[in-house]
């Protein structure tokens, strides 16, 4: 019995390793840019903010210079104005309908809370609002096939190295539970097969 709890052990070590090797990082999405509050409970004809938040890990030590995303849950009759982060040097596309791609001039490190600001969005919904989950998910059209995932790119220019970031969700008037990875409800098998390792 002694065995068998040390080699079960053994392995579940074994697999928290993996798994924070392969995900280092994250991208959020929360209803403060301190980058935790992720439940919300909002009233009709109320205007609310989100803001999607990279939280570069360890393997992007320095920060990152880039990100590509998007985010699902948007009601389409809801008026929502999006807004890049005011430092990014190119913002491609619209990350709550097709995806995102966001470059910034210079490598952006973490701030005092440990997150780099992506993208701010503006929501207004006159109509009462449903259950919601917002999860980060993979661009509608990847950039990289090798990339089916949201994804960081790191600082290392010339050759600006890409990573799979996780997802995390966000709920608002308690459609699940919230702030927790987009992953974590899926089999570490069918995540290996979604997600590439990091590299180029």
């Amino acid at each position: 019995m002694r065995r068998l709890v040390l080699v079960l052990c053994v392995v579940a070590i074994g697999f928290a390793a993996t798994r924070t090797a392969a995900f280092p990082s994250t991208i959020g999405i929360y209803f403060n840019l301190e980058g935790y509050d992720c439940d919300a409970a909002i009233a009709p004809q109320t205007v609310f903010h989100l803001y999607v938040i990279a939280q570069p890990g360890a393997d992007l030590p320095q920060g990152i210079q880039g990100a590509e995303f998007r985010v699902d849950g948007f009601d389409l009759t809801w008026v929502i104005f999006v807004t890049p982060n005011p430092f990014a040097s190119a913002a491609i596309g619209d990350p709550v309908h097709q995806g995102s791609n966001i470059a910034f001039y210079s490598c952006q490190a973490r701030d005092e809370f440990g997150g780099v600001l992506l993208y701010t969005i503006r929501v207004i919904a006159l109509q009462p609002i449903a259950p919601t989950v917002f999860t980060v998910m993979v661009h509608s059209t990847p950039s990289s096939p090798n990339f089916q995932c949201p994804l960081l790119v790191n600082c290392s220019a010339p050759v600006f190295s890409k990573y799979c970031a996780n997802g995390t969700t966000a709920c608002i008037n308690r459609a699940q539970t919230c702030c927790i990875s987009a992953i974590e409800t899926s089999s570490w098998g069918q995540v290996k097969s979604l997600y590439g390792a990091a590299g180029r």
